[in-house]
Parts: structure tokens; C-alpha cells; sequence
């Protein structure tokens, strides 16, 4: 029986910090290297082996399942090929009507910002629409409370207007 054993891929050492997503919160990771079929990544608290993550750089993001991990060390497989380039970019890919804001151009830390997850940021925008729902009712109720009470005191102050005269 013969075994045929694929070469290792070439590695690119590299020191890029990211966001790694794994289940609902993340996290910042240090990507240590990468090929492009996979990636060594450096976190304080690595995820358990099979466990499919997403790290996120401000070009592209990459999912992929852990494969090993070892003290604060993991290596995570990719299912189709990594656009190395992609992923050491430092500027985030345009976006329509939007520009590409520089990352890290003081060239001290880069500090992600995390994604809004989409449920989150629904649930928040129903929250608000409620809000501005609630306040429009209660403004026309208002308004329309204060015309009542305009009527009824021009209509009153006629009426009593005209009882005094006939008084006196």
C-alpha cells in the first residue's frame, strides 16, 4: 500500500492583528502565519478542535475549522483557497458610496471596531421605529387635544359672554 502525502505548503510569517468570531461573541487575535489553505493563529483563550470560526481583517474575512491547538496557539483549515494579499492588506475594501479608511496609519496598535451582528442591529432599529411610532401618536394627540380645548373655550366664552350681558 502506498501512501501519497501532499508537500507542506509555503508559510508567510506575519504579525497581523484581527477579530476571530466563534459562536456569538469575538474576539482579538494575532495572526501568526498564513498559507493559502490555512492559518496559525494566536489568541488568549484558543477554540476547541472543529470548531469553525470567521477572522475578520479589514479587507476580507476567512472562515475555517480548527484543526489543532495548543496553549494560546490554533491552526485553522480553510475549505477553498486564501487570498494571502487579501488578508495582509491593511486598507478595508471599498464599499459603495464609501471610502477606504486607513488602518493603522499612525503605526501604533490597530484597534478593530467589532461588527454589529445584523440581528442586533434589526432588533434596534425596530426599537426606534417603535419610539418614533409612540411619539408621533402621542405629538397628534396633543395637538389635537389643544384645538378641542381652543373650540370649546372660544364657544364657551360666547356663550358666557352673552348670559352676562343679559344680566346686567
Amino acid at each position: 500500500m502506498q501512501h501519497s502525502f501532499r508537500p507542506r505548503e509555503n508559510r508567510h510569517k506575519v504579525v497581523l492583528p484581527a477579530r476571530m468570531r466563534a459562536g456569538a461573541g469575538q474576539v482579538d487575535v494575532c495572526i501568526r502565519d498564513i498559507s493559502t489553505r490555512g492559518m496559525l493563529i494566536q489568541a488568549g483563550a484558543p477554540p476547541a478542535r472543529g470548531t469553525y470560526v470567521e477572522i475578520l481583517r479589514p479587507a476580507c474575512s476567512v472562515t475555517g475549522r480548527v484543526v489543532w491547538s495548543k496553549h494560546h496557539k490554533f491552526g485553522i483549515e480553510t475549505r477553498g483557497k486564501i487570498s494571502i494579499a487579501r488578508v495582509i492588506e491593511r486598507r478595508a475594501v471599498s464599499r459603495e458610496g464609501g471610502g477606504t479608511p486607513p488602518v493603522n496609519q499612525g503605526g501604533g496598535p490597530v484597534h478593530l471596531s467589532p461588527r454589529v451582528d445584523p440581528a442586533e442591529q434589526a432588533a434596534r432599529a425596530r426599537a426606534r421605529a417603535a419610539f418614533l411610532q409612540y411619539a408621533a401618536l402621542g405629538g397628534a394627540v396633543t395637538v389635537g387635544a389643544l384645538l378641542l380645548a381652543f373650540a370649546l373655550y372660544s364657544g364657551l366664552s360666547e356663550t358666557f359672554a352673552n348670559v352676562l350681558s343679559q344680566l346686567h
